[in-house]
């Protein structure tokens, strides 16, 4: 339970990388004041817990709907990931405005998928529904934190600081898309081997 907790909230931490991320994409450098930025703030996480909380009780419906097998919903996922760990160990999510919105489009339907195939593969999925919950409210608090020191943790950490926990977090990213990929595929292989049979 607590190494399911630990993997769910490293899973979702590194794909909404609240550090260095958040911010840009919520728009809220350019906000002086700390009223505002806490307010925005608030309300788009307010957004993103009630996003993911319909997707983590909703998902197996989803995919019945669409008739999408879990096993493929996870090796996409994983690929979509892995897209965006790539991206940031080599450093590179400064985009234009368009190339940006569709950076955070990516990263946003990359936390949906990984809370979704987070539960979807587990034995007793009503079990890890909750735990799953706890963790992707655990990291959408802990994102209200570098909103509100976003201008001193970008002062005393410069430009190289941030660069180094960006690469930091491509790495545990592309690690989880990768492990997502085959744990996807290990899945599938077996039951085109009992198809053949």
């Amino acid at each position: 339970m607590v190494s399911f907790f630990i993997h769910a909230f490293v899973s979702i931490f590194a794909i909404l990388y609240p550090i260095g991320n958040l911010s840009v994409r919520l728009g809220l450098a350019h906000i002086k004041g700390d009223t505002q930025r806490i307010h925005k703030a608030a309300k788009a996480i307010l957004v993103v817990l009630g996003a993911l909380t319909t997707l983590l009780l909703l998902e197996q419906w989803l995919l019945l709907l669409y008739n999408i097998s879990i096993e493929a919903f996870t090796i996409g996922c994983g690929l979509c990931l892995l897209v965006i760990g790539c991206k940031l160990l080599q450093g590179k999510t400064r985009y234009r405005s368009k190339q940006k919105t569709i950076f955070a489009t990516v990263a946003s339907q990359g936390a949906a998928g990984a809370t979704m195939c987070l539960t979807a593969n587990q034995n007793h999925r009503w079990f890890y529904v909750p735990i799953t919950f706890l963790a992707f409210v655990s990291v959408l608090v802990l994102s209200l934190l570098p909103l509100l020191v976003a201008n001193w943790l970008r002062g005393r950490t410069g430009q190289k600081g941030l660069s180094l926990v960006k690469r930091a977090t491509g790495v545990a990213l592309t690690v989880i898309a990768i492990e997502m990929v085959v744990m996807g595929f290990a899945d599938i292989l077996p039951s085109f081997e009992q198809e053949a049979a």
